[in-house]
């Protein structure tokens, strides 16, 4: 065997085994791109192939976090919850902690949620999925005036994080300052943002101003945005607003 055959072999068992170490992350990637399409059942099949191999903590949770967007709770929830206590030099635990606070929301542990990220926020911990996690909590939970504390927070450290501001707009409309969240959702929806929430809540303000042609509008194109088992409003939701609106017109 000539030694130039002999290095093409070689480098071919090198990237033979790296394939092999690397499966399920490479797996995953594929499973990302398949649901980027639109695919979801098959996405979340092939995420599930990918779990059956070795992954890093990072790429695991990334896994949960697709199997819990379309609703599998339970697999989801005993993905992340060791999750959290894994430290490794390029994962922080902590990430788990904010993703486990949604199975917390989910199973109905929602004042458990907010206590999990508060706690998070006292250690120093900040991401803008927090501040987008724990802003809506607190809307959920009725705590408006912390709500209003921890979205503008979450504003100054992000503000081009489009849930954050949906959060923020939202609590104004709770506490009834009706222009103050105008003025965030005509500057929000000037991006053009996926989910239905920020179309829906600009209607909320339109009906309040007597302005329902307007938030018909904005409720029709609600309906065609992004949903998912995370999506804090329902397709049916919407379009019974809507409906209502067109009863009563």
């Amino acid at each position: 065997m000539s030694s130039g055959l002999r290095i093409l072999l070689l480098l071919a068992l090198v990237a033979f085994f790296f394939a092999l170490r690397n499966l399920g992350t490479i797996l995953l990637f594929g499973a990302m791109r398949t649901y980027g399409r639109g695919q979801k059942d098959r996405a979340i099949g092939a995420v599930e192939r990918a779990l059956k191999f070795p992954m890093g903590p990072q790429h695991r949770l990334t896994s949960a976090f697709l199997l819990l967007k379309e609703g599998h709770l339970d697999r989801a929830e005993a993905i992340i919850a060791p999750l959290r206590t894994v430290k490794t030099k390029k994962y922080n635990p902590n990430k788990a902690r904010v993703y486990y606070s949604l199975v917390q929301w989910k199973r109905g542990e929602l004042d458990r949620a907010v206590e999990n990220l508060e706690g998070l926020l006292a250690e120093g911990y900040r991401t803008g999925t927090l501040y987008a996690n724990l802003g809506y909590f607190l809307i959920e939970q009725g705590s408006y005036e912390r709500a209003l504390e921890v979205n503008r927070e979450g504003l100054d450290y992000d503000s081009s994080y489009n849930v954050i501001k949906d959060n923020l707009g939202l609590t104004y409309i709770k506490l009834g300052e009706w222009d103050k969240a105008l003025e965030i959702y005509e500057d929000l929806l000037t991006g053009v943002p996926s989910f239905p929430d920020a179309y829906y809540n600009k209607a909320l303000i339109h009906i309040h101003r007597g302005e329902t042609e307007e938030a018909r509008d904005l409720l029709l194109k609600a309906e065609t945005k992004n949903f998912s088992y995370l999506s804090t409003l329902s397709r049916e939701q919407i379009s019974s607003l809507r409906e209502e609106l067109i009863s009563n017109a």
